[in-house]
């Protein structure tokens, strides 16, 4: 992560099978930002939306405080 950033930073390699003992490697970097929920709160109410719930990333489960990621729920106040 980066220093102060919140930013996560994945660096990929992947081998894909192509058959006859052939693979192709794919490389890929992936950079994500965390939020926590406080902020992720705030953002949805400056822009009109209203957050209804929050799972544990994967599954229906309320989230606890040592989960990496949290899929959230949110519903436009028109």
């Amino acid at each position: 992560m980066e220093a102060g950033a919140k930013i996560w930073r994945i660096k990929l390699t992947a081998f894909i099978h192509e058959g006859k003992g052939l693979y192709t490697r794919i490389q890929e970097e992936h950079r994500e930002r965390s939020y926590s929920l406080e902020e992720i709160e705030s953002i949805l109410a400056q822009t009109g939306w209203h957050l209804q719930s929050c799972y544990r990333a994967f599954s229906m489960e309320k989230p606890s405080a040592e989960d990496r990621n949290i899929f959230c729920v949110a519903r436009r106040e028109d």
